[in-house]
């Protein structure tokens, strides 16, 4: 099938794949409210790491390639415990335990609602797609999580498979998680496309030999580029 992109058609995509969060799910602003939960367990443990905290998360800016919006799951304990480190040089063991107390209680004081409110259309785009194509969902997040989303969404049964970082080697940037996809779909990865929200979104396709679109407000170098799901839809909808 071809794709009708802002940026032009991306021709002869079998399996569209998307990123989960920035993509489907969440964006800056609930990683930033995120952050801020995790400075207030921080303080209720009587730490003040915010300001050291904001250089290592990239939080106060967060850009789309910072920490704050691309780091795996399993990372964010271990950059806590570096701002703990920084600011306190406490035992090494401690600064863990901290970052680790740290995620699970700024986990805690979020809401299921904030965590898996979907992107506006982001679900309409899925189910609009998934009658063209077999769907797939790529993310540095656990499977858990991911699971849990889908389910929540109402879209288990328009995604045909979901990998996560966990599952392969290396995570995004690399090319593991297209090209098990790939494996998994039966696909080439060049009839693959990604659909994300950043840079690393557009270098993981690249390294995989896939094609990318971004949803945003520049295209990042990708192959597509729109502004919005509904958007995508509305260019697609001749299909």
């Amino acid at each position: 099938m071809d794709i009708k992109t802002l940026k032009g058609t991306i021709k002869d995509v079998s399996a569209i794949v998307f990123d989960k969060d920035g993509t489907i799910v969440g964006g800056v602003n609930l990683w930033k409210k995120l952050f801020n939960y995790q400075m207030k367990a921080a303080e209720e443990l009587g730490l003040n790491i915010r300001e050291t905290a904001d250089e290592i998360f990239g939080a106060r800016d967060a850009l789309p390639y910072s920490p704050l919006v691309t780091f795996h799951a399993s990372e964010a304990p271990i950059l806590m415990a570096v701002a703990i480190w920084l600011t306190y040089k406490l035992p090494w063991f401690k600064c863990k335990e901290y970052g680790e107390k740290i995620i699970e209680l700024g986990a805690k004081m979020v809401s299921k609602e904030d965590l898996l409110n979907p992107l506006p259309y982001a679900v309409q785009a899925i189910n609009f797609f998934s009658k063209f194509a077999p769907i797939c969902i790529a993310t540095s997040d656990s499977k858990e999580n991911t699971i849990e989303m889908v389910e929540y969404l109402n879209i288990r049964d328009k995604i045909k498979c979901i990998v996560t970082s966990d599952e392969v080697e290396k995570g995004k940037p690399e090319a593991d998680i297209l090209l098990k996809i790939s494996e998994i779909l039966n696909i080439e990865p060049s009839k693959l496309l990604l659909v994300g929200d950043n840079e690393i979104d557009v270098e993981t396709a690249r390294r995989a030999g896939a094609k990318s679109t971004i949803i945003g407000e520049k295209d990042l170098g990708a192959d597509g580029w729109v502004r919005n799901f509904l958007e995508f839809i509305e260019l697609n909808k001749e299909k």
